[in-house]
């Protein structure tokens, strides 16, 4: 690439972040923790950021419901899959290592908005410089290559970037946001081309019969400038034809020590094998952009050659350096516009009405929602037909894709709600690097696939608690003191103990402390995830009391004795820990990596015996039977998804305000309820239903 000495870099990076910041009005939501009984770690969101700290489940009240706010940013973990969507394979995750958490509200990513703030807008312009560069090397962006002299706007280069800005944008880009593109590749390559005139000293060596051709060049005026070289060669009869072009960056100490200059300034190329036909050929050199384009011939040009060699055929980039900086820059403003950073949804319209979202709009809420990337080709052929908005094609793109990327589906909706995802995302940079990595990996991805069959086989709510199956693999089945699969890899095995959410390690683990378990930690997931039933805040006071009962206690107390010192420390801990506490115990079994235990490290008997709602149980699938009777694990399950899909907190009456009283979505929440259907069938309910296929701005917005 040539080295400029003007910072267009810096130039470009003002532009971006100025546009990126001036769209960045949207509302965030806070995100809470509650500090309990037993010390826990502090709350800190790591998906895709860059904390070292392992986070606990933050399982806090509701927030104030509303509609979703009218821009919603791509959370970190949608914004790598589309970028690596975008260049046709998967680019490396330490790009994104440095950055901050997506914001988080209903357990969700992709339905919290936040504003991005100054080193969010950096870390963005940033990536998009690395992204760019993998596009112009991907087959998958570079759909067609430039003709040989151009380094100007052609057809080649509009061709590349519509197709870039359709896919990254979602839609069609508009002839203004093109003009916009072409206007940030005229400048760049304009730029890059300059104009040398006298400037340029230069000498075209010699052509071998072998078709190497060799010399040097350097602009005076900038010597430390990798001066770029066009090589043209002329058949007998006829006129001259671009044959490469390759920079001037080679050691050549005689220039240096002749014309006393730092750095090196010789090129070498090699002719296409083409030539090698014994016919004569003149080959001449041109400084950066060839004839007609106002840039010098190298001194000594014109050099005749017999073609002889039988030499094989050599690659070369005819890609020149003018153009490749254009549209390097013209992708990185694409990748840093708000049209790709946020998720548009139609204009502004009254509040308070409900309007039907178009094709490309209905593309995108499905693809985000299973695939969570951009739309594939089918997806996007579809919307240009504009038969999308039809609910039954609508509802067969959704079955394609579940059985395409089913895989994806469960990591994003599951990995998120139940939260195994954070052991898959803490691991995707660097691989495990010891045993506690290794298990906590095979958790994660023992989750994922026993979610994924439930979808794929279509199997009912209830199997989330009693799938009858679990995929394990040897290090996992050894964990759990299970028969060793055959063969290598994940093996499905049928199994009654293990597989149901409350019997996967890696919920048990993700709820416990670092070498030991937490009970009230569990309670307190198994009520909000599972039953919908978030528990209030502690707020300081309420620490302080707290901190005080925990260092009181004797160090020799039993689990069930410290909860129950803590129950009756006082009446504002009696309710909550009534309610985590019994569940909590009753998990006891399950060490703090999820292994089945019947003593304690100092060799005490665990006691598990509990109950809930009067209904005794004693372990993880004795609670799995009850809570598979409850309607409000059902009605949990359907809420849950019902907030995933639609990208927004519910209008219902449990959580209606003075401020938000509207209950929309309570007639959809009790039917699916009373339908209680599969985990597949009510995703596809969901993506038919008009609230799926509308938005809605509420009357307070």
């Amino acid at each position: 690439m040539i080295r400029m000495k003007m910072n267009l870099r810096s130039q470009s990076r003002s532009m971006f972040a100025i546009g990126i910041l001036a769209f960045a009005c949207v509302v965030g939501f806070q995100n809470c923790s509650l500090n309990g009984a037993f010390p826990l770690l502090e709350v800190t969101k790591t998906e895709g950021g860059s904390s070292t700290k392992d986070p606990v489940p933050d399982f806090t009240a509701p927030e104030k419901v509303s509609e979703a706010p009218p821009l919603r940013m791509l959370s970190n973990e949608e914004y790598y899959r589309v970028v690596s969507d975008l260049v046709g394979q998967n680019v490396p995750r330490a790009l994104f290592s440095g950055w901050g958490p997506s914001p988080v509200a209903f357990d969700f990513d992709t339905v919290g908005a936040g504003l991005i703030d100054s080193k969010e807008t950096q870390d963005r312009l940033t990536a998009a410089e690395e992204i760019s560069e993998i596009a112009v090397g991907s087959p998958t962006v570079m759909v067609c290559q430039p003709g040989a002299t151009a380094v100007s706007w052609n057809a080649c280069a509009q061709q590349i970037l519509e197709r870039f800005a359709f896919r990254a944008f979602r839609r069609p880009p508009t002839s203004a946001e093109m003009t916009v593109i072409k206007g940030v590749f005229d400048q760049v390559s304009g730029q890059a081309l300059g104009t040398f005139s006298d400037d340029i000293d230069s000498n075209f060596d010699v052509a071998t019969n072998d078709l190497g051709v060799h010399g040097w060049v350097f602009d005076k005026q900038w010597e430390e400038r990798y001066v770029e070289v066009h090589f043209y060669v002329q058949p007998p009869g006829a006129q001259q034809e671009f044959a490469g072009a390759t920079l001037a960056d080679r050691p050549r100490g005689d220039v240096n020590s002749v014309k006393n200059v730092k750095g090196d300034h010789g090129f070498a190329f090699r002719l296409p094998a083409k030539y090698a036909d014994g016919r004569q050929y003149t080959v001449r050199a041109y400084a950066i952009g060839g004839p007609g384009k106002n840039n010098p011939e190298l001194a000594s040009s014109g050099k005749t050659f017999t073609g002889n060699s039988a030499g094989g055929p050599i690659s070369f980039n005819q890609l020149s350096t003018p153009f490749r900086d254009g549209l390097k820059a013209s992708l990185q403003s694409i990748l840093t516009s708000p049209n790709f950073l946020y998720k548009f949804e139609q204009p502004i319209f009254a509040k308070g009405d409900t309007q039907t979202l178009g094709d490309f709009e209905l593309a995108s809420r499905l693809s985000f929602l299973i695939m969570g990337s951009i739309p594939d080709d089918e997806l996007f052929a579809l919307a240009q037909q504009g038969k999308l908005k039809d609910p039954a094609v609508l509802r067969a793109q959704a079955t394609r894709l579940l059985d395409q990327y089913g895989d994806r589906f469960a990591m994003t909706f599951a990995g998120q709600w139940l939260g195994f995802r954070r052991y898959a995302l803490k691991y995707a940079t660097q691989g495990p690097q010891d045993d506690t990595g290794v298990l906590e990996s095979a958790m994660a991805e023992e989750s994922k696939l026993v979610f994924k069959r439930l979808i794929d086989k279509n199997y009912t709510i209830d199997a989330l608690l009693e799938p009858g199956f679990t995929f394990v693999n040897q290090r996992l089945a050894q964990h759990y003191g299970m028969s060793t699969p055959a063969g290598g890899g994940f093996q499905m095995i049928a199994s009654a103990d293990r597989g149901g959410v409350l019997m996967q390690g890696s919920v048990l683990r993700m709820t416990s402390n670092p070498d030991s378990t937490h009970p009230i930690r569990r309670g307190r997931w198994v009520l909000g995830s599972l039953l919908c039933e978030p528990l209030p805040l502690a707020d300081s006071a309420l620490r302080m009391e707290i901190d005080e009962v925990t260092k009181s206690l004797p160090p020799n107390l039993s689990v069930s004795e410290r909860l129950i010192a803590h129950r009756t420390a006082g009446q504002s801990c009696l309710g909550c820990h009534a309610k985590m506490d019994p569940i909590g115990l009753g998990l006891e079994n399950y060490d703090a990596f999820g292994r089945w235990r019947t003593k304690y490290p100092n060799n005490s008997p665990v006691v598990s015996k509990t109950d809930l709602q009067g209904v005794p149980f004693n372990n993880g699938r004795e609670l799995s039977t009850i809570l598979r009777d409850q309607e409000a694990f059902r009605r949990c399950v359907v809420r849950k998804t019902m907030t995933y899909v639609f990208s927004r907190g519910l209008r219902i009456s449990e959580t209606a305000t003075k401020e938000n009283p509207d209950t929309s979505d309570d007639a959809l929440l009790d039917a699916l309820t009373k339908k209680s259907p599969t985990l597949r069938n009510l995703v596809l309910d969901l993506v038919s239903s008009e609230s799926f296929r509308s938005v809605r701005r509420p009357a307070g917005q």
